[in-house]
Formats: C-alpha cells, structure tokens, sequence
C-alpha cells in the first residue's frame, strides 16, 4: 500500500501541468538564519545573541535545505558535538557533547517538554525524533541543569513544531538501497479558537550485509559460523544453529498537538528499534532478526499560559506524564547467554507539575521563577530472561531464575535462584530563580541557580552566570558559569547481570565467572564549567564565531570490577558495580565560518568550523571523543533547484578498551561526505510538489567509529558503506 501510494505521487508529478511555486531566498540573511529567538537557553524566548548559553538555531529553512530528516541527521552537523553510530547494544548510536559521551547526559525535548527518559535512563538515539513537522531545532551545549535540573548535563536541544494551519497538509515518501523507506504525513488546521496539528512518520531499513563489506572485521561470520555453524564461548567454540544475517532499523514517530487560547495539549509517542548485536563481535554475538533491542517513549503534556494585559506578569502550568519500556521483545543472543534467548525488560512511569512565573522588572530587566515537583516509578532493567517479560503478571511470580542456576540435585539450590527485580518509587522537589538585568542592552547579566531535592540521593543546588557583551554592532561576546548534575538512572543504580555453572567442588554445586551487582549507594555525577563565545560580523552575510570551554567532572559514575567474591551463597570470580569513582576534564573550541551570498539567481551559503577537543578521565583519553574534527558544507540554490553537499571530518577516537600491549583501542581518522539534491516549488492541481535525492557516505569510504568498551566489543564498528534514497513531498 505505501509502495502504491509513492508510485501514483510520482506519476501525478510527472503527467500533470507544473508552473513554479517557490519562496524568494535571496532575501534572507545570517541573522535570519542564526538569531532567530530562541526559547531553551532561558525560557523567555531571546535571541541565540542575547541569550547566556551557546546556543544555536536550525530553521525550517535549512533543515528543508539540507535533507534534515531526524534529529540523528541534524545533530551529526553541529560542532562540538559527535556521533558514533552503530556503537553499542542499548543506545545505538551514542552522542559526544563536548568530550563528554553519553546519551543520558542530554536531554531532548519538544517544544518545551522533554521526551526522553525522566528517570535518566540510557536512551536509544535512532531515527525516532523526526523533523517531518519542525520550524525549528534549539541547541544549547554545556551544561543547564540551573533552569532544566538533573541530567541536562552536556546539552540541551527542543524541537519546535508548527501548529495548526502553520502545519499545513503534506505527505511524503522515500526509498532507497537496503530496502531504506521512510512515509511522512503531516496536517493541521484552525477551527474557529482552537488549532491542531498531527504528524506520523515511519521509517524501516534492513540495513547492509556488513559480512559483505567488510570481510576481515566480519571473518569468523563467513568462515566460522556462516560455513560451520561454530561460534565463541570464552576462547572455545561451540555449535550453534544458523541463522540469516540480519541489522534491521525501525522507527515511529506519532506527535498530535491541540491549542485553545492558552491552553495546549499535547501526545508524543516514540518507538526505536535495532540490533542488539551493534557494537559487538560477530565471534561473540549473534546478527540475526531474533536479536533486537526495541524502545517506547510516550509523553503527555498540557499546558497553560497566562499574561497580565500590560504584559509586565507571565504565568505557565506545565503538567507532563511521561512512560519509558524497554519493549518485553527485546532480546541479546551472545557468548554471555550461552547463546540462548537472553530477554529484557525495562518500565519507568513519571509524573511532573510545573509552575513558572515571570516579572518584569521596568523595561529592560526580567525574573524568571519556578517550582516542580515530580514522582517516578521504576522497573529497572532486568538480568536476562529466558522467556519474555509478562506485563500483566507480578515479576516475582513469573518463575525467573538466575541463567545457569537450576543446576538440577546436585546443587543446593535444584530449582534455581530466584531472580532479584527491584521496584523503585521516588519524588523530586525543585525550585529555581533566574534574573535577567539590560536585556537587549549592551551589557547583559543573567543570574540564577536551581535547588533539587530528591528522596533517593538527596540535595542539589546548581548555580548560572552569564555576561553578554556588545561594545558595537559587529561584535557579540559572552563569558558564562554552569554546574549540572547526573542523577544516578535507575538502570545504573540496580543494574545486576551474570550467569552461573555447575561446579561440584563449591558447597552450592554453583560457580560463576561474573556478576554485576546492584549499588544502591550510587550518587549524581557533578560537572562545572566556564564557557566563552565571540562572534564578528563582518556584513549581514559573512559571520565568524570562536567559542571554547572547559569543565570538570567529579563523582563519574562508572561500572568497576572490584574482584572476586560471593553472591547469593555462590562464589563469584569477578565482581562488577556502578560506583561514583574518578574525575574528568573537558576542554576544548571551535572556529567557525559562516557565509551567504546571492550571485544573480544563485544563492550560495556555507559553513566551516574546526573543533579540537581535549581532556581525559583518570589520566586516559576521553572515550568517543575526536582531538580534532572538520564540519563543513554549501547550501546552494538557484529557482526551483537546491543541492547541499557536507563533510564530516573527524581524527582518531579512542574507547576505555586496552589490547594485549595494554594500548587503548582506537578508531582510525576518517572523512566521509553526505549529499542532499531538491527539486521542487511545482504546483500540479491542489498539489505542490518536490522531489529529493539523499545520499549518505557519498564517496563509499570504509571507515570505523568508536564501540563499546568491552572484549566483546569491536574497538572500532564498522560503519555503513553508500546509502542512497529518493522521494517525493507533496504539500496541498
């Protein structure tokens, strides 16, 4: 059906009568493309200029430019912020800010609310944040847990979408090699008071056969266990049954929004899912279809804005219900199951109020005030399951065992070890205040600080300063101060794994290799930093920013293994926990270019910036992290045609994982190129319509990013060869 519906848009597009519809953009300008006002540095909706954080803005206009699907697509552009992709089984692809890695240690929100996981659990970050409906994406880096509390720790972005009318009516449609398609709609309208909008969009892509593209990363695949069927336990092989080679990616993305004078409503329901082999060796792990590891995020939100009629008082309620699972499907198949059906499970409910009150304070001065107040309920992630999770049964009741443990008469324990499942109920108390003096002025001041107090780990106050400096009209320059802290997630703090053998010389009939215990004990990470950015503008088109920073982290949660051991009355030989043990620091700037030009009917834009990234954790290098990296791309467009080529350039990334010569492994520099061709603006009947052409690794370069930091895991992942995909939109 959705093959059916692209093929008769295409035949529309090319039988019916087209005459050109196509905005003027030879009027737009830098400052129409990066000030444009912006709500998550300060809440109060000032320019990226204005506002006490490094911030940047993605408008409609170059995200449609640039072929921006997802937020994945987006990011992957933006300095000082790094992407590895096919990392590790849980998230994917794993997110760098500023040296720091970790995709819990950033929030993602939507217009305002946040989407990912309250409780700070590790999110997936696939192709599920769709821009199918976005005006704009906000980016803030650094740290911001004085206005946003825990976990907004390395950044910050809010996705802001159209409503009502402004929405529009659209469908599009888009397929590419390894069976990529991707099906988009949008629509809105204004019905008397009220303006809703709704957006669905669906993407599937079985993904590349890795084995036949990279051959020697991928050997024991084709000579060991594609040929005999033998795969890895621990350095001996043993017999498993084949299975055809499989990587498949999904994503959903559901978003309906409705406005009633000041009230809003909103739903956002989010589905991601992907191997549970990414990262992992092919010796060590299975790449089949039953391996999958699979993400819900459904967020309900209403909200009420209330202003004085002199505009002096501002009042907003914020109510928000968030629901994280970790789907009962998901399933790992590797050398730590024994290569038997290895299921997990995950559930997190949360529950946020919000008031938030502003005053202005005579013309130019702004106080922003604010108390939460939020509950959750949490499953944390479970040990692995031999058969799925059942959502309607107890856990305690469900019959699970520890793996191995039903070592039968000859154990102390004949019908297995009962498995722990910890349940965590908890709330948080926040409050802040921020003071925003001479806005607009030459001289700015913001001051604030944030107060969390949580019934699980306890009290929290993170402060914020920022100075905004403009001596003329070519020069904008900020100094600003942020600490952020990490809430211990909940899939941390109780994270428990391992399984046990038979072993008759113990007084159990039990032995385990290795078990990852629960600390209930784990405290939030703590970061301070200082940050500077300097921009010049030559002419309303010819811009240079240099920004740097530099933080430091202490309390790093980190899963250590602290030796040898007992666990439920079994001698363990290597016991694992999360503890709050060692200190980082981050540093590091970026200079950038930017331009944009009108040559007659051509308008030409681009941007250039180089990062250099530094630091280390405990003396070593900071894992997923690129001493230095090159973002670059043109933006050209000429009547109804556009195209815009980037680079991506980034040097060697290092993960946590040593070789035999105790060296730490490493990822080669790589370069790799992206494409994005339009053709559109065609009115046909009620329809307008375009056309586009992505290309993704255009030059099919072989290159690796950092994995996961483990034996089994690659030191450095493949990364997907060319991907090419077309489509076709159609706006009525």
């Amino acid at each position: 059906m959705r093959k059916t519906l692209a093929l008769a848009l295409l035949a529309h597009f090319f039988s019916a009568p087209l005459r050109a519809e196509q905005p003027d953009l030879t009027a737009l300008t830098l400052e129409d493309l990066l000030n444009v006002p912006i709500q998550a540095s300060s809440l109060t909706g000032s320019k990226p200029s204005d506002s006490a954080a490094v911030a940047q803005v993605i408008t409609e206009e170059t995200i449609r430019a640039r072929g921006y699907a997802t937020l994945l697509d987006l990011l992957e552009d933006i300095p000082q912020i790094e992407i590895a992709h096919r990392a590790e089984s849980g998230p994917g692809n794993v997110i760098s800010v500023q040296g720091l890695n970790g995709n819990e240690r950033f929030q993602i929100m939507m217009d305002g609310v946040r989407i990912t996981p309250v409780t700070g659990n590790l999110y997936a970050f696939g192709r599920q944040f769709s821009l199918a409906n976005a005006e704009r994406v906000e980016i803030i880096l650094g740290p911001v847990s004085a206005l946003y509390g825990a976990d907004a720790f390395s950044g910050v972005v809010n996705i802001v979408t159209k409503s009502g009318a402004g929405t529009g009516k659209s469908v599009s449609a888009s397929h590419g090699n390894y069976n990529t398609q991707s099906y988009a709609a949008a629509a809105g309208a204004d019905i008397g008071g009220a303006a809703f909008s709704v957006t669905a969009d669906n993407y599937h892509s079985d993904g590349p056969s890795m084995p036949k593209y990279y051959k020697s990363d991928f050997s024991w695949y084709n000579d060991q266990y594609k040929s005999n069927g033998w795969m890895n336990l621990f350095g001996s092989s043993v017999p498993v049954s084949l299975r055809g080679y499989s990587a498949d990616e999904d994503a959903l993305f559901l978003h309906a929004r409705l406005n009633l004078g000041n009230f809003e409503a909103g739903w956002i329901r989010l589905t991601e899912s992907h191997s549970s082999s990414l990262g992992v060796k092919p010796d060590t792990s299975l790449y089949s279809s039953d391996a999958v590891w699979e993400t819900h995020d459904d967020t309900l939100y209403g909200r009420h804005r209330w202003q004085s009629e002199d505009e002096n008082w501002g009042l907003e309620t914020l109510l928000n219900r968030h629901v994280y699972e970790l789907d009962p499907r998901t399933k790992l198949i590797n050398q730590y199951s024994n290569y038997q059906d290895a299921y997990k499970y995950a559930h997190d409910l949360s529950t946020m109020i919000e008031e938030r009150i502003t005053y202005k304070i005579g013309e130019k001065d702004l106080m922003l005030l604010g108390l939460s107040y939020q509950e959750n309920n949490s499953l944390p992630r479970t040990e692995d399951l031999s058969k799925p999770f059942n959502t309607n049964v107890p856990a305690d009741s469900q019959g699970f065992i520890y793996p191995g443990s039903g070592g039968g008469a000859s154990t102390t324990v004949p019908n297995g070890i009962p498995q722990d499942f910890y349940y965590m109920e908890y709330s948080n108390i926040g409050g802040y205040a921020q003071l925003q003096l001479n806005q607009e002025g030459d001289l700015q001041t913001t001051l604030g600080a944030r107060f969390d107090s949580n019934s699980l780990y306890g009290d929290s106050i993170n402060p914020r300063a920022g100075l905004v400096w403009k001596p003329g009209e070519k020069i904008n320059a900020k100094l600003l101060y942020g600490e952020a802290f990490l809430a211990p997630s909940p899939d941390k703090t109780y994270q428990h794994y391992g399984s046990f053998w038979a072993d008759p010389t113990t007084a159990s009939g039990l032995h385990s290799s290795f078990m990852q215990i629960p600390n209930p004990d784990l405290k939030p990470e703590r970061i301070r930093s200082a940050q500077t950015e300097w921009t010049y503008r030559f002419t309303d088109r010819v811009w240079t920013t240099f920004s740097a920073y530099h933080s430091w982290i202490e309390n790093l949660q980190q899963s250590v293994t602290i030796g040898a051991g007992m666990f439920k009355g079994v001698p363990v030989d290597d016991i694992g926990i999360w503890t709050n043990r060692g200190s980082a620091r981050t540093y590091g700037g970026t200079l950038r270019l930017d331009t944009r030009t009108v040559f007659g009917r051509y308008v030409v834009g681009s941007y250039a910036a180089y990062s250099y990234s530094g630091g280390d954790i405990d003396g070593d290098f900071l894992p997923y992290s690129a001493r230095n990296s090159v973002k670059a791309g043109l933006d050209i467009s000429r009547g109804r045609w556009s195209v815009s080529p980037r680079l991506i350039y980034q040097s060697r990334s290092y993960n946590k994982t040593r070789d035999a010569q105790g060296n730490l492994q490493s990822s080669a520099p790589f370069a790799v190129a992206n494409l994005h061709a339009g053709y559109g603006g065609l009115k046909s009947g009620p329809f307008v319509l375009s056309a586009f052409l992505d290309v993704q690794n255009l030059f099919n370069a072989r290159y690796y990013n950092p994995a996961r930091a483990d034996d089994a895991g690659f030191g450095a992942s493949p990364q997907e060869p060319i991907r090419v995909s077309g489509g076709v939109t159609a706006k009525f």
